[in-house]
């Protein structure tokens, strides 16, 4: 046969042939592709029934109305004594402490073991401050120098310290030290994703982690805890409870105001003992704001044994007469001081706290 014919013989064939596999295919029964997978369904669905019925334990306290289990964040601006608060409460917490065994702040701490993690302060300072504020040998807090980053190898190391160990406390210091440059704190998405992990690490096992930080730069003692930290919102929404430590420079006393979600907003006049270095509650009178000129005034009749003239409380502010006498009067109608007599240059007393 002639090749050409031959040739033009295979080619019809060959579109003979995938004529009817084209129409075999379009006869046969078109398949639906198979099944989706049910959606599993949500965990822990609770009916409102059930769940008002349901017998749920309380917030565990480790200091009460001051700090539950969960995350804190400790904030303020630098230099003002935040540090030493903190290692303070690791030190009640583990059973020592200037105000009594187990006490922070007038109020009674269970015992238990706490973990003081000192990312910017040496051991030799560490040392010249746990003897300042009293702590005992036998006190259960233990000190770290060091730690890998949070964000890194530290948030294993951190699950296997709490789930591995009675620990109750850790007090990390500082948050920005605790974790490397890559997060952005100023992301409300990062600052979240940073601190999430170590919340839910502290709810799921019934701890307290207790983080100190910074205020930004240029508020004032009237300002507002949420607002104040440094960075962005991501970091108070994620915290269990913010501590807000505001102090005017060169003053003794300071204002530590709470905020949370299992607690009322509090606001505790305190007082910064420079022999112990320990923080107390002070005898300040209601009303009376941190580093205000009245509080100077309060802190200047407590330099004068508790008793003074207007005239000689302006000598020793070097301050204004008339202004004195004002804010005195003041102070006289919020119950910080007293007048001993009717006469215009009878003394003041400093009114205590009972």
């Amino acid at each position: 046969m002639n090749r050409h014919l031959q040739g033009f013989i295979d080619v019809a064939m060959s579109e003979a042939e995938a004529l009817l596999r084209a129409e075999a295919a379009a006869r046969a029964p078109v398949q639906s592709p198979p099944p989706a997978p049910p959606a599993e369904k949500p965990k822990n669905i609770w009916r409102v029934r059930d769940l008002l019925a349901a017998d749920l334990p309380e917030p565990a306290w480790l200091v009460p109305d001051l700090l539950p289990t969960g995350l804190t964040l400790l904030a303020g601006r630098p230099k003002l004594g935040k540090s030493w608060l903190a290692l303070q409460l690791g030190v009640a917490v583990g059973g020592g402490g200037t105000e009594g065994v187990g006490r922070f702040l007038d109020r009674q701490v269970p015992p238990g073991k706490a973990v003081y993690i000192a990312l910017e302060d040496s051991m030799r300072r560490m040392q010249v401050r746990l003897r300042r504020l009293g702590a005992p040998s036998d006190c259960l807090l233990f000190v770290i120098p060091e730690w890998p980053p949070l964000n890194g190898r530290g948030l294993g190391d951190m699950r296997g310290l709490i789930e591995q160990s009675t620990v109750r406390l850790v007090v990390i210091d500082t948050l920005t030290r605790a974790f490397t440059g890559r997060v952005d704190w100023d992301s409300v998405g990062q600052a979240t994703e940073a601190l999430a992990h170590l919340q839910s690490l502290a709810m799921d096992h019934d701890r307290a982690i207790l983080l100190v930080d910074h205020h930004r730069k240029g508020n004032g003692a009237s300002s507002d805890v949420v607002d104040d930290l440094m960075g962005s919102t991501g970091k108070s929404a994620v915290a269990d409870v913010l501590w807000g430590l505001y102090r005017k420079r060169g003053t003794r006393g300071a204002t530590l105001r709470v905020t949370g979600r299992d607690l009322e907003d509090q606001e505790l006049s305190l007082a910064f003992d420079p022999t112990t270095c320990a923080w107390q509650v002070s005898d300040v009178a209601q009303g009376v704001a941190s580093g205000s000129v009245q509080e100077v005034i309060l802190e200047g009749l407590e330099a004068l044994d508790g008793e003074a003239t207007v005239s000689q409380l302006a000598e020793h502010l070097e301050k204004d007469r008339g202004q004195i006498s004002r804010e005195m009067a003041e102070l006289e109608h919020k119950g910080a001081v007293r007048r001993k007599g009717k006469s215009r240059t009878a003394p003041y007393v400093l009114v205590r706290a009972p």
